[in-house]
C-alpha cells in the first residue's frame, strides 16, 4: 500500500515513489509483519482499538485540545506553496535533505523493485 502505487484518473496503475514520499512524508511506516503481529495480539486480547506504534496516542491529545494548531501544522507541512508542484511540500523537502527515509521507512519499502502486476 505504501510502495508508491496510485491509480490514475483513467484507472491505470502508476508507480510514483516521489509522490509516495510526499503522501507518507516523515510518518514512520512499520513493516507488515510487525503490524500483523500487533493486530493479532490485539484481537486475541479483545481490544476494541489498536494504535501502533503506541506513542501515536499522544497525537490524539493534541487533536483534542489544540485542533487549530494541528490543522495549521498539517496545512503548512503537507501542502506546497502557491505556484509550486505537488512534489515540493515542506515535508518532502525535509525528507530529502535529512535522509530520513532510511530511518522511518522499512527496508522493503526502500527496495527499487516494485511489483506492478
Amino acid at each position: 500500500m505504501t510502495k508508491g502505487k496510485f491509480l490514475t484518473t483513467e484507472g491505470k496503475l502508476e508507480v510514483d515513489q516521489v509522490m509516495r514520499d510526499v503522501e507518507m512524508s516523515v510518518t514512520p511506516i512499520l513493516p507488515v509483519e510487525k503490524c500483523a503481529r500487533s493486530i493479532v495480539k490485539s484481537a486475541c486480547r479483545g481490544d476494541k482499538y489498536l494504535t501502533e506504534p503506541l506513542w501515536f496516542k499522544t497525537f490524539f491529545i493534541y487533536v483534542l485540545f489544540f485542533p487549530e494548531v494541528v490543522d495549521w501544522f498539517q496545512h503548512w507541512f503537507l501542502i506546497p506553496g502557491p505556484g509550486k508542484p505537488t512534489t515540493e511540500t515542506p515535508s518532502k523537502i525535509l525528507l530529502d535533505l535529512t535522509g530520513l527515509q532510511k530511518y522511518v521507512y522499512p527496508e522493503s519499502l526502500l527496495s527499487p523493485h516494485i511489483k506492478v502486476d
